[in-house]
């Protein structure tokens, strides 16, 4: 039981009031990004990005392109360069073939004069019989005969190396084209997807 003169403890309340302190100043960081923001958001700010961007895209293109077409020039000139090589080869390849056969006519001409002074000097001969005049000329003609063989085996020889010639130049100028043709594909590709590129960086920058 209390003490009636002991004095009584009475709760007392506090009323607080929470509130946003009006004088409180932002963090730093925070008040340079909002002013960064509301810079960055200015008309010609953005026109003046758009603009530098795209004269970035536009270079990078140029100088794909260029790239591209030093790559096929390149290419040109070394195929010109293989078909010069092919054309000197084939022209080489038939002076050689014309200075074959005409050293075969002359030792076929000195062989036949040969053979005509030979059998002549024989038939002079006065230990051995004459022979008739039909009996030089059957051998006279065995020897055109076989002449003609030779000569004719010699053209077939030569025309069998011409047809090589040109079959080796021929496939060189297919592999040359086909390799042209292969390096313009790349180059079209590299432009499309440049174009592409371009597009899709222009309206990334536009949203």
């Amino acid at each position: 039981m209390s003490d009636p003169s002991t004095p009584q403890k009475t709760p007392v309340a506090f009323e607080v009031d929470i509130k946003e302190n009006p004088d409180a100043t932002p963090p730093e960081h925070i008040v340079k990004r909002f002013e960064v923001g509301e810079k960055s958001l200015t008309q010609e700010e953005i026109e003046a990005k758009l603009h530098a961007a795209e004269e970035r895209k536009k270079q990078s293109e140029a100088e794909r392109i260029s790239k591209a077409a030093a790559d096929v020039a390149h290419v040109k000139a070394v195929s010109e360069q293989q078909r010069r090589i092919s054309e000197e080869h084939k022209a080489e390849t038939l002076e050689k073939i014309q200075e074959r056969l005409d050293k075969a006519e002359k030792r076929r001409q000195q062989q036949e004069a040969e053979k005509i002074e030979t059998e002549k000097k024989r038939h002079t001969t006065e230990q051995e019989p004459k022979v008739s005049a039909e009996g030089i000329q059957a051998k006279l003609d065995a020897a055109e005969e076989k002449r003609k063989q030779l000569e004719q085996e010699r053209v077939q020889k030569a025309a069998h190396e011409v047809a090589h010639a040109k079959q080796v130049a021929e496939e060189q100028r297919h592999a040359t084209e086909a390799a042209l043709k292969e390096q313009a594909e790349k180059l079209r590709e590299k432009q499309e997807k440049a174009e592409k590129n371009r597009q899709g960086e222009k309206k990334a920058n536009t949203e």
